[in-house]
């Protein structure tokens, strides 16, 4: 997998601004660093979907009014639901430096979510694929937080508070990697 430079800067701010050579010195160690001590997971499941006519959409471990995500969604039977992370020796790394060092924390967590983007990237590839054998086209990616879609915390209400995520993931049948 190849972390996209663009998109870090771009989670850093920049857009389509060059960096100055110490950002970009520093964005190239982040993304070192990061892609080192990375450990990607995902789960991912599918769950029967409904829409309603005032936006309301029920995805079978959620349940969100968003008119976005119902034009997103829109001839759907379906949805899959999927949660993505770097693994937890990044999680340390963007505690370190948040004590030690804001700036290279605000650089490592741009360069992390641009890591976090490419994975899901390669993933919805794959799953296009997949889904295309069974004569299925998938609709793109919709995160929470996007437009009108911001109850993130609503997606994993399901998920009792006591059971680990691996529990849960194997009581439900959750696929994983």
């Amino acid at each position: 997998m190849q972390t996209d430079r663009k998109e870090a800067l771009r989670y850093l701010g920049l857009g389509k601004h060059e960096p100055d050579p110490e950002t970009e010195r520093l964005l190239e160690e982040c993304i070192r660093e990061a892609e080192r001590a990375a450990e990607f997971r995902h789960l991912v499941r599918e769950y029967p979907l409904s829409v309603e006519e005032d936006g309301t959409v029920d995805g079978g471990c959620f349940r969100v009014k968003s008119a976005n995500l119902k034009k997103n969604l829109s001839g759907c039977d379906s949805v899959l639901v999927m949660a993505v992370t770097v693994g937890a020796e990044v999680d340390r790394l963007l505690a370190r430096y948040g004590k030690l060092s804001v700036a290279k924390a605000v650089v490592m967590q741009a360069a992390a979510a641009a890591m976090v983007e490419a994975y899901c990237n390669e993933l919805n590839t794959m799953w296009k694929k997949e889904y295309l054998e069974k004569g299925l086209y998938l609709r793109p990616r919709f995160l929470p937080g996007f437009e009108d879609f911001h109850r993130v915390t609503e997606i994993f209400r399901y998920r009792p508070r006591n059971r680990s995520l691996t529990d849960w993931r194997q009581e439900n049948g959750s696929g994983s990697h």
